[in-house]
C-alpha cells in the first residue's frame, strides 16, 4: 500500500561544487525520479518525511539507462527524550529498557546497593548445570538424529554491533561482537555474516580485537581476542574475560585469570603490532573496561596484570614511542603511560573542567600522527605546538551520557576522522569541515577503516553494520546497510498468528516490531522499542503492537499502517503484555486486555477504548493468562510475585481475587520476585503454571522458578506447588504448555529452554541446535507442533515437536506463507500482507524475473536483496529488445547441517491456469533434459541445470539465468523450479501420473515451486478513467479425457470499483453460458463493444463469443467468489481466453491491485493464475541547480 509523504531526491557529481540536480514529490503519487546526466561518478541523497535520510552512489554509463532502487529506513523514536527514573536525570529511552531488564533478574539486595550488574557467575553455573543434565549438549550446534531448534530470521532486521575489527591485510574480512548475540565474521565486505560463537559462556561481547596468527601467511587463520561483558553492563549479564581463538574463529579458549578486581565489561583490546609473532606467547595486549581499568599481558593473554585502576573507555598506543600508550577514562579524561619511567600522568591540557562517562582517544598511524579525543559529544585535537587539546565542537550527537560514543582515525591519513553518538560524521580536513552521514540506524558503538582501501568505512550501531566507501578523501561518499543475515535482534515477544495463515513477529531492542508471514527477510512495522504482537486469529488484517512503556497501537491492514490504540490506557511497564480474548465478538468488538503500571485494563471495543478491569493489584502487571476452556477466567501477575484471578472476564474491579497465598495445607508460598509468565490447563481453568524470574537467593526462603496452581472447588482454595525440581537457578521468562499432552512444559530462561514431561517432577534441557542466549519469551503455533523462541540477541527461532526432523531440509516456497514444512502448502487462504488477497501455491516467491533495464545488484545478491526486489513480467527477446531476461530463483536449506550438490533445474511455459502436464520421460532423465515433446521449454538448453555446492542452513542461495525468451512466447509465461540435494533428493516417477500433474505435485513436494504470477501495467488516468489492459490465458486439461472445468474468479483484493472481464470463444459449457445465472458473473455477446474494446488491438474481438464480466463477491450478500462453470477442455487441446482489466477510477500512480484465475474440477483446484494490475509511476524530470532544503 502506497504511503502518501513528501519525498526529495538530490543527486550530485562525486568530485568538485557542481550544481546538483533535484527534484520533489509525494511518495504514493511519485514512484520514478528521473535525472538526465552527463556520464561519472554521483552521490545520491533521498529522504522523505517520516523516514530517515540515506546517502548511495552509482555510476553512469553512455549509452546505458541506470537504475537505482533507494530504501528508505522508518525513522524511530530515538530522538525523543523519554523521563528516567533518578540518578543524573538523563532523558533517554535506554535507560527504561536496561532497568526493565534489570529489575525483572536482579535481586532487591543488589539494586539497592546501587549496582548495575547481576553476577555473571550466576549464568555460568546455570549453563554449567544444564549441561550435566538428562540430556547432554555435547560441543557443537546440533544434535543430529532429531529435531534441532533452527533461526527463522530475521535476516535483514539486526541487532546491536558493539565493537568491530578489522583484519590486517585483508579488508573484506570483518569481526563483530554484538551486544548479546557473540561474535560474527564476514569475508566478503558485509555481505554475508557467519555467528563465531555458540555454547560460550557469554555472548555479550564488548570489544574484539585481530591480528593474523602467523605473520607470514597473509591467507591463514587470524587470532581473535573478544572481551566478554559490554562496558555499560547493561542491559546484559557482565562478562567473564576475554576469550580468544587461533583458528579464524572456529574454536574458542578462555585467557588467563584477571587479577582482582578483574573486568566484568570490556571497552577495548588493543594489540602491539610489534610483538606479532607465529609465537602467541609473544604477542603483547592491552584490554580495557570496568572495574578493574586496563590489563596488560605479555604472552597472548595467557597471565595478566594490573596495569592502571580507573574505569577505562579507550585505549591508543602511542605511534611514535614503543610502549607507550593513553587511556580514556571515565570522568577524569586523558592518561599518558611513560614506557621508561613506568608513569602515569595526566594529559588534559585544554580540556573543560569536569569530565563525562564516555571518554575517547584515538591517534593517527602515519605522520603527522594526531591525536584526537571525544569527551561525550565534544571532539578535541591535540595542538603539539601549543601542547594542549584544541575544540573541534560538537560532533555525532548525543551519547545519553552512558551509551553511545565513536571515534576512529584513518591510519593512513591523519586528517580522517568519524565521530559519532546518535549520529555519525567525517571529516577530512582534520576536523575544519564536518560530513554529516545521514541513512544510517541510531546510536553508533563502533567504526573501522579497511585495511586495504582506507577510504572504506564500517560503522556498528544498534541496527547492525554500514559501509561506507568514498572515492576521494574529500568526496560524500556513499553508505549502505551490509549486514543482512547477521541475526542479532534482541526481541523481547514473541507472537504468532492462528489458522491457516502463519505470521509470526515480535518487538525487540531499538529495532522496534517486526513479523514475517514465512520468509526469513521479515517486515519492520513498527518503530521504537517493540514489545508485544497480537494477530487476531479471526482476521490477520487486524494486528496489535506496541512501543515501550505501553504506547498501544492497532493496524487494520496486516502491519502496512498502524495507529494509536491507547485511549484510556495510562501506560504501563516497558514491555506491556497484552491479551486478545479469541472467544470474544469479532472486530470491532474485541476484549483485549493489557497490563498497565498498577492495574489491569480491559477493552470491548477492539481496543477503541480502554477502562481499568481491576483494582490496584500491588505491582506492575508484567503477565496475562486466559483459561482457554473459560474465557471467563482470567489471570494477571505482577512484577513483585502477587497473582489474581478474575472469574468474569475482567468485568468489574471488585470481582478479582488475589491467589497469591495458598490457603490448602501443605501449600508452597511463592517467590517475591517478578511474574513474567501464565499458561492455563487446556481443559482445567483453575490449574495454571507460573514462572518467575530473579534468583534464588531473592529471597532464599522462598526459592524457585516455575509453580504449579490448582483449585479444586472453583478458585476458593489454592495449593501451591514449587515444580522447579531439578532446574538451574536462573531466571525464567517465558512458559508453554503442550495442548496434546498438559503434563509436557517448556520453559525459557536466560540459559536456554527445558522440557518436563511429567508436570515438573523433573526436566530436561530442551536446547539442541540452540545457542547459550538469554531466551526472552515463548510461542506454541495453534497446531501444537511448532514451538517458537524470542531470543536476546540472536533472533527467532522455533523447533518442530514431531519424532524426527530432516537434517538436511530443502526447499522452495510455493507462496509466501510457505515454509515448506505443511504438505500441502498453504493455498486458498487469506494473504496477511494484502488486504483482501488470497496466496495460491503457484505464487513462489522464490523464482522471479527482471527484464532490461536491470535492478541493480552486489557481488552477492543474497535472500534479502532478492526478496526485496520488485519481481516482473518477461519480455520476448526479439530485434526491439536484444538484452536478455534475468531469470532468478532462490533456494532454502531449514535444517541443522549443510546440504550439498543441490540440483536447481527450471523449465517455463505459456501462462495459462490449468498447466500442461511434465513429460513423458521428465523424472527419469531430471536433472538433464527429456526428449519427449512438450508443451514445456527448458531455459537454458545448454546448460539443462545449475548446481549450489554447499547450501548452509537458514542462508538462502540465489541462482541467476540470462534467459533469452523467444519472440513466439506468449506474453505471459509461468515458470517451475524444481531442486534436489544430495541428503535430501526429489523423488518422483514418469509413471505416476499424479507426479507429471502440476496441480498435485507442486503443493505436495516442497522441491518443487511454481510462479504463475503476472504483471499488467495499468494506463495512466486519462480524463478520470484508466484504460483498460488485456491478456490471453490457456486453460489446459491434464486429464487424459476430456474433462468440465469451472473459473474461478477471486478478484477480492482487485477493488470493488476496477472492472474485469472473461471473453471466451465458443465452448461447450454445461450449464450454457446464455442461460448462466452464477451470483457476480454477466455473460452478454462478445462481439458486442464495451469497455474493453479497446484494449483488443490485434486480438481480435471476432474471436470471443461470450464476455462474462466478473463483478466484486462484496455485491453477493453471501460473498460468493464468481465462477464461470463448466468449461470442456479436450485434452492437448487448450482453451484460450482473453482477460481484460481496467483499474478503479480512483487509482493513483504506483497503486497495485491482485485478482486470480483458479480452475477447479469439482472442488479440487487443479491450476490457475495470478495477476497484479500495477498503475505505472508518475515520473518526476529533475531540475539542476533549484534550492534544495532539509526538512
Amino acid at each position: 500500500m502506497p504511503i502518501s509523504v513528501a519525498s526529495r531526491v538530490r543527486v550530485s557529481p562525486e568530485e568538485g561544487a557542481a550544481t546538483p540536480w533535484t527534484a520533489e514529490g509525494r511518495a504514493g503519487a511519485v514512484s520514478e525520479f528521473q535525472f538526465d546526466v552527463p556520464p561519472g561518478g554521483y552521490v545520491i541523497e533521498a529522504e522523505a518525511d517520516g523516514f530517515k535520510r540515506c546517502r548511495d552512489a552509482t555510476h553512469v554509463v553512455v549509452g546505458e539507462p541506470t537504475l537505482k532502487d533507494i530504501l528508505l529506513q522508518i525513522a524511530d523514536d530515538e530522538n525523543k527524550d523519554y523521563e528516567r527514573d533518578g540518578e543524573e536525570g538523563e532523558k533517554h529511552l535506554v535507560d527504561g529498557r536496561f532497568r526493565f531488564f534489570l529489575f525483572l533478574r536482579s535481586p532487591d539486595s543488589l539494586r539497592k546497593r546501587g549496582r548495575k550488574e547481576f553476577p555473571s557467575e550466576a549464568r555460568a553455573r546455570a549453563l554449567h548445570h544444564a549441561r550435566r543434565m538428562s540430556k547432554i549438549i555435547p560441543a557443537g550446534p546440533v544434535i543430529t538424529p532429531g529435531c534441532n531448534w533452527t533461526c527463522i530470521g530475521p535476516r535483514n532486521i539486526n541487532g546491536r554491533v558493539r565493537t568491530m575489527a578489522i583484519h590486517p591485510a585483508d579488508g573484506n574480512i570483518v569481526v563483530a561482537g554484538t551486544g548479546t548475540g557473540g561474535v560474527w565474521l564476514t569475508r566478503d565486505a558485509g555481505q554475508s555474516w557467519t555467528p563465531l560463537m555458540h555454547d560460550e559462556v557469554s555472548l555479550s561481547i564488548g570489544a574484539v580485537a585481530v591480528h593474523l596468527t602467523d605473520p607470514g601467511n597473509l591467507a591463514g587463520d587470524f587470532t581473535i581476542y573478544a572481551g566478554t561483558g559490554e562496558p555499560t553492563w547493561w542491559p546484559g549479564y557482565a562478562g567473564v574475560g576475554v576469550l580468544r581463538s587461533i583458528d579464524s574463529g572456529a574454536t574458542w579458549t578462555a585467557t588467563g585469570a584477571f587479577p582482582a578486581p578483574g573486568n566484568t565489561g570490556f571497552s577495548a583490546i588493543v594489540i602491539d603490532p610489534t610483538s606479532i609473532t607465529a609465537n602467541p606467547a609473544t604477542t603483547v595486549l592491552y584490554a580495557a573496561g570496568n572495574p578493574g581499568g586496563l590489563y596488560r599481558s605479555s604472552d597472548g593473554g595467557a597471565t595478566w596484570t594490573l596495569m592502571r585502576a580507573a574505569t577505562v573507555q579507550g585505549v591508543a598506543l602511542d605511534p611514535v614511542v614503543a610502549g607507550g600508550l593513553y587511556t580514556a577514562e571515565a570522568f577524569a579524561g586523558i592518561f599518558r603511560f611513560d614506557p621508561v619511567a613506568n608513569t602515569w600522568s595526566a594529559f588534559n591540557t585544554g580540556f573543560p573542567a569536569g569530565f563525562p562517562q564516555l571518554i575517547q582517544i584515538a591517534i593517527g598511524r602515519t605522520p603527522p600522527n594526531t591525536m584526537y579525543a571525544k569527551l561525550d559529544e565534544a571532539v578535541y585535537a591535540y595542538n603539539t605546538a601549543t601542547s594542549q587539546w584544541t575544540s573541534l565542537g560538537n560532533h555525532g550527537g548525543t551519547t545519553y551520557g552512558y551509551w553511545n560514543n565513536v571515534l576512529e582515525v584513518d591510519p593512513l591519513d591523519s586528517n580522517i576522522v568519524v565521530a559519532g553518538g546518535i549520529t555519525i560524521e567525517r571529516t577530512y580536513d582534520g576536523g575544519t569541515t564536518w560530513q554529516n552521514i545521514g541513512g544510517l540506524h541510531s546510536d553508533q558503538h563502533a567504526a573501522v577503516f579497511d585495511s586495504t582501501n582506507h577510504l572504506t568505512i564500517y560503522a556498528g550501531n544498534d541496527g547492525g553494520v554500514y559501509r561506507g566507501t568514498y572515492s576521494s578523501s574529500s568526496s560524500l561518499g556513499a553508505w549502505a546497510k551490509t549486514s543482512d543475515g547477521l541475526i542479532v535482534t534482541e526481541y523481547n515477544d514473541v507472537g504468532t498468528s492462528a489458522g491457516a495463515y502463519d505470521v509470526v513477529g515480535g518487538g525487540s531492542q531499538d529495532n522496534g516490531t517486526s513479523c514475517t508471514a514465512g520468509g526469513l527477510t521479515w517486515d519492520s512495522i513498527l518503530g521504537a522499542d517493540g514489545g508485544y504482537f497480537v494477530v487476531d486469529p479471526s482476521n490477520p488484517y487486524v494486528q496489535y503492537a506496541e512501543s515501550q512503556s505501553g504506547g498501544l497501537n492497532k493496524s487494520t491492514t496486516g502491519g502496512a499502517s498502524f495507529f494509536g490504540a491507547a485511549s484510556g490506557f495510562p501506560g504501563g511497564p516497558w514491555v506491556t503484555p497484552i491479551l486478545l480474548d479469541p472467544t470474544s465478538p469479532v472486530e470491532p468488538n474485541r476484549v483485549l486486555f493489557a497490563g498497565g503500571n498498577s492495574q489491569v485494563y480491559r477493552t470491548i471495543n477492539s481496543a477503541g477504548g480502554w477502562s481499568a478491569s481491576s483494582p490496584a493489584l500491588g505491582g506492575a502487571v508484567l503477565a496475562l493468562a486466559l483459561a482457554p476452556s473459560s474465557s471467563a477466567v482470567v489471570y494477571a501477575g505482577t512484577g513483585v510475585g502477587r497473582i489474581w484471578r478474575s472469574s468474569d472476564n475482567g468485568a468489574t474491579l471488585g470481582n478479582w481475587v488475589e491467589i497469591t497465598t495458598g490457603t490448602v495445607a501443605g501449600s508452597a508460598p511463592l517467590p517475591q520476585r517478578a511474574i513474567t509468565d501464565i499458561v492455563v490447563h487446556p481443559t482445567d481453568p483453575n490449574t495454571l503454571y507460573i514462572s518467575f524470574s530473579g534468583f534464588n537467593a531473592n529471597p532464599p526462603t522462598r526459592p524457585g522458578h516455575v509453580y504449579r496452581g490448582v483449585s479444586s472447588d472453583g478458585g476458593v482454595t489454592w495449593m501451591w506447588t514449587n515444580i522447579t525440581s531439578n532446574l538451574p537457578d536462573i531466571p525464567a521468562s517465558a512458559i508453554e504448555l503442550l495442548p496434546s499432552s498438559p503434563s509436557t512444559l517448556y520453559v525459557g530462561t536466560d540459559a536456554g529452554v527445558f522440557r518436563t514431561t511429567n508436570g515438573g517432577t523433573t526436566w530436561g534441557t530442551f536446547s539442541d541446535g540452540l545457542p547459550s542466549v538469554i531466551v526472552s519469551d515463548l510461542a506454541m503455533d495453534d497446531s501444537g507442533t511448532l514451538l517458537r523462541a524470542a531470543t536476546y540477541g540472536r533472533g527467532m527461532w522455533q523447533i518442530r515437536l514431531t519424532s524426527s526432523c530432516l537434517d538436511q531440509d530443502v526447499y522452495i516456497r510455493d507462496n509466501k506463507l510457505d515454509t515448506g514444512e505443511s504438505i500441502p502448502s498453504p493455498s486458498g487462504v487469506a494473504d496477511p500482507t494484502i488486504v483482501g488477497a488470497t496466496v495460491y501455491w503457484w505464487q513462489s516467491p522464490d523464482i522471479k524475473v527482471d527484464a532490461y533495464p536491470y535492478f541493480p545488484v552486489d557481488a552477492l545478491f543474497d535472500g534479502v536483496e532478492f526478496d526485496t526486489a520488485t519481481a516482473e513480467d518477461v519480455v520476448r527477446n526479439d530485434a526491439s529488445h536484444l538484452n536478455a531476461n534475468r531469470l532468478y530463483v532462490q533456494v532454502h536449506n531449514r535444517g541443522p547441517l549443510a546440504a550439498h550438490n543441490v540440483k536447481v533445474k527450471v523449465l517455463w511455459a505459456d501462462a495459462s491456469a490449468g498447466l500442461p502436464v511434465l513429460p513423458t520421460d521428465f523424472w527419469s532423465n531430471f536433472p538433464n533434459d527429456w526428449t519427449a515433446v512438450s508443451s514445456w521449454n527448458t531455459v537454458d538448453a545448454v546448460v539443462p541445470f545449475q548446481q549450489i555446492p554447499t547450501l548452509l542452513p537458514n542462508t538462502p542461495k540465489v541462482l541467476r539465468w540470462d534467459w533469452t525468451v523467444p519472440p513466439s512466447a506468449a506474453a505471459h509465461t509461468c515458470m517451475l523450479a524444481v531442486v534436489s540435494s544430495d541428503e535430501d533428493p526429489v523423488v518422483r516417477s514418469d509413471a505416476i501420473m499424479a507426479d507429471r500433474q502440476l496441480g498435485n505435485l507442486v503443493p505436495n513436494d516442497k522441491h518443487v515451486g511454481l510462479r504463475n504470477l503476472h504483471v499488467i501495467t495499468g494506463s495512466a488516468p486519462f480524463g478520470g478513467i484508466p484504460l483498460p489492459g488485456f491478456l490471453w490465458l490457456l486453460i489446459h486439461n491434464p486429464f487424459h479425457y476430456p474433462q468440465f472445468f469451472d473459473l474461478v474468479v477471486d478478484r477480492e483484493a482487485l477493488g470493488r470499483d476496477a472492472d474485469l472481464v472473461v471473453l471466451l470463444p465458443e465452448v461447450l459449457t454445461r450449464p450454457e453460458l446464455r442461460k448462466l445465472d452464477s451470483p457476480g458473473v454477466r455473460v452478454q455477446n462478445g462481439k458486442q463493444k464495451g469497455w474493453w474494446t479497446s484494449a483488443l488491438k490485434g486480438a481480435g474481438r471476432a474471436s470471443f463469443v461470450y464476455a462474462a464480466q466478473i463483478g466484486h463477491p462484496g455485491d453477493d450478500p453471501c460473498h460468493r467468489a464468481p465462477t464461470i462453470p463448466g468449461l470442456l477442455v479436450r485434452p492437448e487441446k487448450p482453451l484460450r481466453i482473453g482477460i481484460a482489466v481496467r483499474a478503479a477510477r480512483g487509482a493513483k500512480p504506483g497503486d497495485t491491485a491482485h485478482f486470480s484465475i483458479v480452475q477447479r474440477m469439482g472442488n479440487v483446484i487443479v491450476g490457475g493464475s495470478s495477476f497484479e494490475l500495477r498503475m505505472p509511476p508518475a515520473i518526476v524530470t529533475a531540475q539542476r541547480g533549484t534550492s534544495y532544503k532539509r526538512r
